[in-house]
């Protein structure tokens, strides 16, 4: 999982969750990291259809995601 070493919550690194295998919500979200959003991330490329559209989805998803995080007044 080179590339993702770095991004870490409370010790736990991702690419040590994500082993042996990347799992995302939507292809967006990973469980446990609450403020790492992700385009294109795992599952999330079709073949039958145009990556922009599901960028579109990704985004719409994020912005609602950080929508409801300033409503709750949650912290990073």
């Amino acid at each position: 999982m080179a590339g993702f070493g770095s991004a870490t919550v409370g010790g736990v690194v991702l690419s040590e969750v994500w082993s042996p295998r990347m799992e995302a919500l939507r292809g967006t979200t990973a469980a446990g990291f609450r403020t790492l959003f992700l385009l294109c991330g795992p599952n999330s490329a079709l073949g039958h259809n145009s990556i922009v559209y599901i960028i579109e989805a990704q985004i719409d998803y994020v912005l609602k995601a950080l929508d409801a995080m300033q409503a709750s007044g949650a912290a990073s």
